[in-house]
């Protein structure tokens, strides 16, 4: 009897040691990490422009402004043209006009309309500006006709070259072209329509 209950004990001890004791599993755990690199949007406005201290009338003044896509992204560009007169004060002045029309001109790269298209008051690049890529220059100058009177002391003739005495508001005035360059990711050109 000695042995059975030994054995019984022995039963007994094996059946706790089940229910409460611990059971072991095999278990793996794996972690991935995993970056996502942006693509760049980035562009770069260049001009090529000497202000000069003594514009006169007959005068073409080169400037040119490109765009270049620095980035990694294709983008869409459009600039526009803003051109004011101001006094020697720094006041207003109204456009510089004769019989109606502009003394002062923008004028345009020959074949502009190639690659540039007129829309809402904004020149915009008709195709995207691929990574590493330019536009081409949309202005090529600034002319002041030779009709116009700016010195307050001489009245040009049509070749430049004489002159009466004359007086003006735009004694001592500066003519002013602004540019403004937007760009965007071309794939979202349309928020421009």
């Amino acid at each position: 009897m000695k042995n059975k209950k030994a054995l019984v004990a022995i039963g007994a001890g094996a059946a706790a040691a089940l229910i409460g004791g611990s059971i072991a599993y095999y278990t793996t755990t794996v972690s991935f990490d995993n970056s996502f690199g942006i693509s760049t949007y980035q562009s770069q406005s260049t001009e090529s422009f000497t202000s000069p201290d003594d514009w006169k009338p007959c005068d073409v003044t080169p400037k040119e402004i490109t765009v270049t896509n620095t980035g990694s992204l294709p983008i869409g560009v459009r600039i526009k043209f803003d051109d004011y007169w101001k006094d020697k004060n720094g006041n207003d002045l109204a456009d510089l006009e004769e019989n109606g029309v502009k003394l002062t001109s923008l004028n345009l790269k020959s074949g502009w309309a190639d690659n540039w298209e007129l829309r809402n008051g904004w020149y915009v690049y008709r195709t995207a500006v691929e990574p590493n890529a330019s536009t081409g220059a949309l202005l090529e100058s600034v002319t002041l006709s030779c009709q116009a009177n700016l010195t307050g002391a001489i009245v040009w003739s049509n070749n430049g070259q004489t002159g009466e005495t004359g007086d003006n508001a735009y004694a001592g005035a500066k003519y002013h072209v602004n540019a403004t360059i937007q760009t965007i990711q071309y794939d979202a050109i349309s928020e421009w329509d």
